[in-house]
Formats: C-alpha cells, structure tokens, sequence
C-alpha cells in the first residue's frame, strides 16, 4: 500500500517509515498539512496518517481538507497523536471525518494491528467506525479553535514548567548553555557559559566565531568537524571534549554536547541546542588515574608471581607470570579463557564455593593451595590469594597465583627420603634388636623343638601324647620360621644365593598347601619346565611364595575361591620394564599369585610392604610376611607389582632376572639318616646345660657316642689331655671364658685333623673365612633339627665341608 506521513518532527516520521516498510508498505513523507497536500496532488494514496500539532495546517484542518475533497475523501485517515489524547478530542477527530485514532507510544505490534484494521475495514468498505456529524462550518470552527486553545494554553503551561526546572537543572549542574540558530548565525549563550570562562556575562559577542576562537588550536578542527557531522547527519550525536581559553589564559577541559530540535520544511537543521560542562578537574582526575594504573600495571607486569582477573567464570586480564604459570605464549592467549579449564577438576567445586563466597561478600582469602591445568594439561600446585573487586564496571575477583609444584615436588621428595631415613634406622634398630635376641631365643627354641623330637621319637606312634608333642614341634617350627623372618627382614640372616631352577620349589610348595588349605580354596597351577635358571636362596623362595599363598588363604577364608600360581618366562621390553619399578629390559620369570577373595582397599593398597602394617587379626599375622617379601624379592635384584580389587581379589606378579649362562642344577638333599652306621665319637660343648645335655642325647639317638661339656676351657682341657678321643666337635659360637671360633683354633692347633662343626643361635660376626680361618668346617643354625644335624655330620665325617 501506498502510505502518506504527516508530522513536523522528523525522528516520528523516521520511525513510521521504518516500521510501516517493515511490513511491505510504501511510504512518502511530509512535515505539515500544508506539504501533505502537495503530497496528495502528485499521486494516489491507500492511507493517510498524520499529527495532529503541526505548524502551517495541523491534523485537523488537513482532515477537514481531505474529507470536503470529492478525490480525497475515499482515502482511510488515521491520527496519530500524543498531544491531542483525551476523549473529547477523539470524539472531535471522528466528527471531522477520521478513520483512526491511535495515541502515540504505542508498542509497534499493536499500532500495526491497528493500522492493520483500518486497511482491513478499508478492503471491506466499512471505513470510519464513527460516521462524520454534518455540523454548520461555524460549529466546527468553534469547536476546534476551543481544543486548539485549550492545547495551546496547556503547552504554554508545559513550556513554562519546562524552562523552569531547564534553568534550575542548569543552576543545579553548574553547565553553559548554547542555543545556535543556524540559518541566522545567532547563538545565545547562557550566563554560566560566560563564567565558567571567568567572563562576565555578555562580554562577549554571541557568535559562532567566538565559540570557535576560545577553541584551542590542537583541539578546533576536531571540534568543529564533530558539531558539523552532527548538523549534515542528524542522528548522530555531538559530543566533544575540546579545551577553551579562559579570560586570564589558561586552558580548560570542556564537555561540549548537542542535538538538532527543528528542521525546516525541506528537513535541514534549523536550530541546534547544547551545553558546556567543565570537566578540568575530571580530566586531571583521569590523568593522575591514568598514571597511577601505569604505574600499577607496570608493577604487574615484571612482579614474579602471577596475577589475573576473571569476571563471568571467565579470564579478563593476566599478566606476564601468570602466562607463563599456565604454559601461554602471551597474557592474551589466557583471556576469555573459562577458569574451569584452569582449575583442576578435583579442585573445581571448592574453588567455586570459595569465589561465591567471596562475591557475596566474604573477605578476601588468604593464602590456600589449589591445583590448575596448564594449557598443554599438565597439572600444577599453586598458591592462591583471591579477592572480590570491581573490573572495569563489573563484579570480579583478583587472584595472585605462585607456581609451588617445584616446591611441593622438593618438599615431598624430603618427605620420601626422611621416610626412608627412618626406615633405615627403623631397620637399624629392628636388626640390633633381632641380633641381640636371636641367639637367646634360638637357644630356647632348641630346647623346645629338640626335646619335642625325641619325646615324639621315643613314644610309640599311637601314643595320645603324639598329638600333643607335634603341636609343640610345630609351635617351635613357626617361632623359628618368624626368627629367620625378622633377621631377614633387618638384613641379619645371610642368604645363600645360588643357581636355581624356581619350578621345583613352586610345585613342591603348592604340594604342601593342597594338603594344608581347606578344601573350599582351589589351588590352579601352571608351571612352565626349564623356564630358566635365577640366583636365589631357596629357602628365601619357598617362603615367598608360602608368604603369599597364605595370605591368599587368609582372603578366602569364609567364602573360599580359586588360587592360582603360574611360572612363566618372559622378555621385557625397554617399554615395559620402564614401567615396573626398578627393573631392567631382559629375561625374566615371571611369578604370579592370584586369589578371588576380598581384595585390598586401594588406600591400604600403598601401605601393604611397610613393615608391622597388616589387616589381620593379631593372631593371623605380624605384618612382616609381606615386607619380607619384597626383601628377598629386592635382593635377588627383581621386582613385585600388585593389584587389587576389592571384592574381586588380589594379584601379586614377581619378576626374577634370568641368569645369562646354563647352570647345572643343584641336587637334592638325600634324606637324612637316622643313625649314623658307625660308632663315631661326638663332644658337643654349649654353655647352657638344657642345650648341652640335649645336643648329648640328639647326638646318641643318632648312634653316636657322645659326650657334652658346658665350659669351653673345660672340653679343650679334655682334648688336650687326649688329642685323640673325638672324630668330631660340635661347639656353640658364644659362650663365657672363650668363644667357640677361639676354641676351634685352639683345638687346630693340638690336632689339625679335628673336624670342628660351629653351632650358633647367631652371629653377625662370623663369615666364611672367618670359619676356615678358625678351622671350622660346618656351621649349624639354631635351633638344632635332627635330621638337618645328622645330614651335616654325615657331610663333614665323610670329609665335605658344609
């Protein structure tokens, strides 16, 4: 549709133009009834809305036109007011002819609806919804020069009140005020425009020319270009600040602001209307803010600890440490960066709970440790201090950050090696304490156990003592186990290394434990032949693996479950052994013990080879199975990895190196003989009289004669007086009045021909060339085992030394 606009004000006819054209509608402007008609004359139109207030012809003399035209009266026409707005002048509007009577600040959806309407009505033929009231032409003039009165009057009153709080907002803001008419060149400046200058008012001639000749010269051709711009493009606002000399030659800031009020008929600018505000000392303000923040910002910038803001969950400014704290080329890399990506997602729900408290006021935190991620997502430890503040205009927080991974790594690396300080001297004292008593308790144990031995021997075997009498064997046999643990443990027990192949000891193992175990626990086996040979203690291995199967059984106790031990060789690669702590890539055999019971928690998971930490009940354990363990497992220079989980089970894998060179592999002990075959004679010598008169009666029972002596002088006086007598002398290392390795040297030297067998519940002292040195040709360890007794004898008669 072909749309006419009638209103003097340009930005109401802008705004129609726009809205109507939105909607598909041509439209053609004019500023008064006047040009409207003009309009109307040149082509047809569909519609017609127009003001009401207009200078030359108004709305309502327009209406009249139009309606009293025998072309003109079929157009729709529609007010659009916001002067004319109560009911009488409605009903003035619908009198004259209207189609329409819409008030302005309308929302544009229902002034459309409206208009909407009226072409609607148009399309149908029912135009005014009121029809036009055929009054004498005196009858309208005289009501419409009553409402133009009474709308002249109000604005006269309007006007008033407007220059009225204009002058008192004017005093209040202490502003100049400027009137230019452009087509004449006169400017009106207000009596606070002369003052704030230090003129007197009207000193000055009211010019333009004298507006533009107060203008500094570095600031004029920018000012005046701006209030030009402003005049050529009317929707663009003039704002300047520019400086101005005052009367005694100074120079001051000035806030120059302006806007077009009138056009005329052919829409160019008429008159122009602004104020001046002294803004000298703000800008003195600025500038000494604006050195103190350089100031600041230099400050920040080559401080060694990071510093960022962040506003809206997100990075706003950083400094050069804080880049390089976060691995970022440069402090932009970082903003519009989410903190959330920073802060480690461990540490993310604290963190946000700290920032909501600190932004609902809390004070400013202090130092706390958190974790970031760097931007290539390594993760970091930091030092946090943060505080709520005001970034440019919005809520924020400060945070100064210091990198402490270093410091953290640094310190827990002292941590580790006090730790291992301690175990040192955790071992130190456990060895001194094991040394001290070793050799009393073994001597105690001898009793114990070799007494029960030839109690079980000499019953008979139906005997209900039996029964009892291997209990007490066995007790010894744990008590001596639990000795040879803790002296391993704290490094005491030397351990015999030889080559060995491991799968006789593993199958030998699982043997005893399916005769042992309940039957609810299934024992699964696969043990791979010639796997390879190691350099270990046998001994050391058998009670590995007894070690960890019982602990297994420990597991599966109530519910049962499967048990399996594998032997396997394998080659570890330079990857693979890297990953396994303190390993080499090369040949292994690889021994696994896995079980289904209940599993290790994963925060006990790390403790599980300290020595003294176990679970159990202190009747089931020591906590020292596991720490040996991984001694013996250490001392053959291999590994041992677990894994667990609770619920499911546990498995422990042990890496043994393969030795490079085929070994031949060691024969086994031929059983021990219970008697002799000959008529040897024995002199056993030990200070305490239970173990003497024991290692006499073990020694008979044998088939050996024999004789003890609990002083040492004593039995070398008894050689001495018959060098001859005894084929052998079995001796203990530490007795009152002369050591046994003293008297082994001393018997040496009567008869060098004496096999001497040294019996000790300990020494850290005696070594093997100490032994040859001294002449002794076997050592025994308490307790006394009669077989293992009779074994070495047998070696050490028959010339072999053991």
């Amino acid at each position: 549709m072909q749309i006419l606009i009638v209103d003097d004000r340009m930005e109401n006819r802008y705004l129609l133009e726009i809205l109507l054209k939105s909607e598909g509608h041509d439209t053609v402007s004019a500023v008064n009834g006047k040009k409207a008609l003009e309009c109307l004359a040149s082509g047809p139109f569909d519609l017609i809305i127009t003001d009401i207030l207009m200078p030359v012809m108004d709305g309502f003399q327009l209406c009249r036109y139009c309606k009293a035209d025998q072309t003109l009266c079929h157009i729709p026409f529609v007010f659009y007011t916001a002067t004319y707005v109560d009911e009488k002048d409605e009903a003035f509007a619908y009198e004259i002819g209207a189609d329409g009577f819409l008030r302005k600040g309308m929302e544009p959806s229902a002034f459309l609806a409206s208009i909407q309407a009226v072409i609607k009505n148009t399309q149908k033929g029912r135009l005014s919804p009121k029809p036009p009231v055929d009054k004498p032409e005196e009858e309208t003039y005289k009501h419409y020069s009553e409402r133009l009165i009474r709308k002249l009057e109000k604005k006269m009153q309007d006007l008033e009140q407007k220059e009225e709080r204009l002058n008192m907002a004017l005093e209040a803001s202490r502003d100049g005020l400027w009137d230019w008419n452009i087509q004449t060149g006169e400017v009106y400046f207000s009596p606070r425009y002369y003052t704030m200058l230090g003129y007197e008012p009207n000193e000055l001639p009211q010019t333009y020319d004298t507006w533009a000749g107060l203008l500094h010269p570095d600031d004029r051709e920018a000012a005046e270009k701006s209030i030009l711009d402003h005049i050529e493009k009317e929707f663009s606002p003039f704002e300047q600040e520019f400086r101005m000399k005052t009367r005694s030659g100074k120079w001051k800031w000035i806030l120059g602001r302006g806007k077009v009020f009138s056009v005329d008929e052919k829409g160019r600018p008429v008159r122009i209307v602004g104020t001046h505000t002294d803004i000298s000392r703000l800008k003195a303000v600025i500038r000494q803010a604006r050195e103190t923040r350089e100031r600041y910002r230099n400050i920040i910038e080559v401080s060694p600890v990071g510093i960022a803001v962040h506003a809206g969950g997100k990075v706003v400014f950083s400094n050069r440490a804080g880049a390089d704290i976060l691995g970022a080329l440069s402090p932009d890399d970082l903003t519009g960066k989410p903190i959330h990506e920073i802060i480690h997602p461990d540490n993310l729900d604290a963190a946000k709970a700290r920032i909501q408290r600190m932004m609902a006021g809390e004070p400013g935190l202090y130092p706390v440790e958190d974790r970031y991620v760097r931007l290539d997502g390594t993760p970091i430890d930091v030092m946090v201090m943060a505080t709520a503040i005001s970034f440019q205009g919005a809520p924020a927080v400060q945070v100064v950050v210091q990198d402490i991974t270093e410091k953290k790594r640094t310190e827990k690396e002292l941590q580790q090696a006090e730790t291992r300080l301690r175990q040192v001297q955790k071992l130190e004292a456990i060895g001194s304490l094991a040394g001290g008593i070793a050799h009393d308790f073994n001597n105690i144990l001898s009793a114990i156990i070799g007494y029960a031995q030839l109690a079980i021997d000499r019953l008979p075997k139906d005997s209900p003592v039996q029964a009892d009498l291997e209990q007490v064997y066995k007790g010894g046999e744990r008590a001596k186990a639990l000795v040879m643990q803790i002296l391993a443990f704290s490094r005491q027990q030397e351990q015999s290394e030889i080559p060995i192949q491991i799968g006789p000891i593993v199958k030998e193992a699982v043997k005893f434990l399916q005769s042992t175990l309940p039957s609810s626990i299934d024992i699964q086996q696969q043990i791979a032949p010639d796997a390879g040979m190691v350099l270990a203690d046998p001994t050391r291995i058998h009670q590995v693996l007894m070690n960890l199967c019982t602990n297994a059984a420990h597991a599966m106790d109530r519910a049962g479950g499967t048990l399996t031990v594998t032997l396997a060789g394998i080659i570890l690669d330079p990857e693979s052994a890297a990953a396994l702590p303190d390993l080499l890539p090369g040949k292994y055999l690889k021994l696994t013990v896995a079980d289904t019971g209940h599993g290790i928690a994963p925060q006990t998971l790390p403790r599980i080879f300290d020595p003294y930490f176990t679970t159990k009940r202190r009747s089931q354990g020591t906590g020292l199975g596991l720490a040996t363990v991984h001694g013996i497992i250490k001392s053959c220079g291999g590994g041992i990895t677990v894994s667990s989980t609770p619920g499911q089970g546990t498995t422990f894998h042990l890496y043994f190196p393969v030795m490079g060179d085929p070994v031949k592999p060691v024969p086994e002990k031929p059983a021990p003989a219970t008697a002799a075959g000959n008529h040897a004679c024995i002199l056993f010598v030990d200070d305490e009289p239970p173990i003497a008169n024991l290692g006499k009666r073990l020694l008979e029972h044998l088939g050996y004669q024999a004789e003890a002596r609990t002083d040492p002088l004593e039995a070398l006086a008894l050689i001495k007086a018959d060098p001859g007598r005894f084929d052998l002398v079995i001796t203990d290392l530490t007795m009152p009045g002369m050591s046994g390795d003293n008297l082994a040297s001393e018997l040496t030297k009567i008869r060098p021909n004496l096999p001497v067998i040294m019996c000790s519940g300990f020494s850290r002292d005696m070594t093997k060339a100490a032994a040859e040195a001294a002449g002794i040709k076997a050592f025994v360890l308490k307790p006394i085992l009669k077989d293992n007794l009779a074994a070495v004898i047998r070696q050490v008669l028959a010339g072999d030394e053991a």
